[in-house]
């Protein structure tokens, strides 16, 4: 069972628990809890992490450096009165926390030694509170703070930005918040998705000697500021006319039913005004958010029957919108809790997000939940991801159990590939993947290759051509020559957005225009179909540069704000 510790002063009260994370900090006086309850690692509470790195090319080809995690044994810990000292080892290092309350101050004292070789090391601290709407995050910024105000609707933002001395502030609308001090930082980082929010930052990269250290010292305490929230004017919102001629033909936007359940009157009344924007059709992660026949283990409690599933379906085909299902295959099984069928069909138990390729019953499993699927949707197309098997960074994921351990990662990968196209194309059902296992960021020198590990990009010449590759990158360039890659290689391919960046979206438009890609595009969300949690800026901003995508950016951003908030009033009001 797990302990937590709590320390406590006149003002302030603080309790952390065993791996030394803040899971409960509020004011005695005026009893504002702003953590909310729960774990650090569960969204809620201040997180420090180490991690250590070497050096390593980014995906631009620039010098840059890699970070891992450090995963620490739990720690040794000591109570004396209003402190908590905490040391975690691991070989060489060791991380000690000091946490300490002078009345109506918090302090956190973090020092990693390192007594073992010269190795690059970096501290990390992530502060996610609980943050309703209205919350303003004021950040340094030298001569005056930058301020991020929490809006009520979905949005998906990561900022970074330079570290200036002084108090970040996170105060809520009623003017009671809290401020906090780094000694040390690089970067301050502001991520923001739906009821998440996370602010914190980290320190520069050191070489760190051995018996040197790497410090870091927080101080926190309450404040307060009234009347900081001044919410943008909402402007009356007017649908604005779908092309008679769009660029994309086909118009998907990505949304995902096993991330939780939903309203089922909300995602209708979201899909409705999807279509007035200009979407014309739907790809539905389905995964383990379907109760099935066949294997009913993989559900969740939550989980839609095949009756709300229909119902679901009817609707999205009445809006005149194309649906594609999707199920993860091969990487991603967290989403589809095949490991509760069977142990014995994923590749690592203790970390379950590959299925294995070689048992015979991850086939039977697999091809017997598709049915069930297809029963219901009658697709033309499906989409079996394959994407994320292995990061270019990562460690190794696929091929490791004793069976697949013999073969090589793009035989793995491609033999499953063509398994789930012959299952498809006997049912004449095209099969959709994302693209980024078949890229080498050694080549590309873009984000979102990951074929690089074990050479698994070399399938693209094992795998059928009548494959459909969504090739997705999230971030900024000026030219995406993947596109062409895989269109020389004889596959047709469609275009996957950005979910948090609007430049992304307008310049993999128009470079898709440039070469004359014009057959479909998807905007990715990667959330529940709800406005708390959707990305509804980008996901506006991108129903109108798939039909121009010379459309003036700065001008759609005010009307994806205005959207945004109608789309709210209208379900919540």
């Amino acid at each position: 069972m797990e302990r937590n510790y709590k320390i406590q002063s006149g003002k302030v009260v603080v309790e952390i628990d065993e791996d030394g994370n803040i899971i409960k900090l509020f004011d005695r006086e005026k009893k504002i809890d702003f953590v909310g309850g729960g774990k650090a690692h569960s969204g809620r509470g201040l997180k420090i992490w180490v991690k250590e790195g070497k050096l390593g090319r980014d995906p631009q080809g620039k010098l840059s450096h890699k970070f891992s995690n450090v995963t620490f044994e739990k720690p040794i810990i000591m109570v004396d009165g209003s402190s908590v000292h905490m040391e975690k080892t691991k070989e060489t290092d060791t991380l000690k926390i000091d946490y300490s309350i002078e009345d109506d101050r918090f302090k956190i004292l973090v020092e990693l030694q390192n007594t073992g070789k010269r190795k690059l090391k970096q501290l990390e601290f992530f502060f996610s509170w609980d943050v309703p709407p209205g919350t303003n995050i004021l950040i340094p910024g030298g001569k005056r703070y930058l301020n991020y105000v929490i809006p009520p609707f979905g949005r998906c933002v990561t900022k970074n930005l330079p570290f200036k001395k002084g108090f970040l502030y996170i105060i809520r609308k009623d003017g009671n918040g809290i401020k906090i001090e780094f000694s040390d930082l690089v970067l301050y980082v502001i991520y923001h998705r739906g009821h998440m929010c996370m602010v914190g930052g980290y320190t520069d990269g050191k070489m760190v000697e051995k018996d040197k250290s790497l410090k870091e010292l927080i101080s926190m305490s309450f404040c307060s500021r009234k009347n900081v929230y001044s919410p943008v004017a909402k402007k009356e919102f007017i649908f604005p006319e779908i092309s008679k001629d769009p660029w994309f033909e086909k118009r998907f936007i990505h949304l995902i039913l096993y991330g939780g359940r939903v309203d089922l009157g909300q995602f209708f009344t979201i899909l409705e005004n999807l279509r007035k924007i200009g979407y014309n059709g739907v790809i539905l992660g389905i995964g383990k958010g379907m109760k099935y026949e066949s294997y009913p283990q993989v559900a969740e409690k939550w989980s839609y029957t095949k009756n709300e599933m229909k119902e679901i379906r009817n609707y999205i085909k009445n809006l005149g919108m194309e649906i594609i299902p999707e199920f993860p295959t091969l990487g991603h099984q967290n989403d589809t809790n095949l490991i509760k069928i069977d142990r014995s069909i994923v590749e690592d138990p203790n970390n379950p997000f590959v299925y294995c390729t070689s048992n015979p019953k991850t086939y039977q499993v697999i091809f017997s939940l598709l049915s069930e699927i297809i029963e219901i949707f009658n697709p033309q197309y499906f989409h079996l991801t394959h994407d994320e098997v292995q990061h270019w960074f990562s460690e190794k994921r696929m091929g490791i159990c004793e069976k697949c351990k013999r073969k090589k990662l793009w035989e793995i990968y491609s033999e499953d590939v063509n398994r789930l196209h012959n299952f498809l194309k006997s049912q004449n059902i095209r099969m959709t993947l994302w693209g980024d296992m078949l890229l080498d960021h050694r080549k590309f020198k873009i984000c979102n290759c990951n074929g690089t590990i074990g050479n698994i990009y070399k399938a693209i010449d094992l795998i059928p051509k009548d494959v459909l590759i969504f090739d997705w990158h999230y971030h900024y360039y000026k030219s995406y020559p993947s596109l062409r890659y895989f269109r020389n290689k004889g596959f047709e391919v469609f275009p996957g957005m950005s979910f948090f960046k609007p430049k992304a979206i307008a310049s993999f438009s128009r470079y898709s225009k440039k070469i004359g890609i014009n057959k479909g595009a998807i905007e990715t969300t990667w959330a529940i179909p709800t406005v708390e949690e959707l990305p509804l800026e980008p996901i506006f901003i991108a129903s109108q540069i798939f039909q121009n995508p010379d459309y003036n950016l700065g001008k759609l951003k005010s009307q994806a704000y205005q959207f945004a908030y109608y789309l709210y009033n209208k379900i919540n009001r």
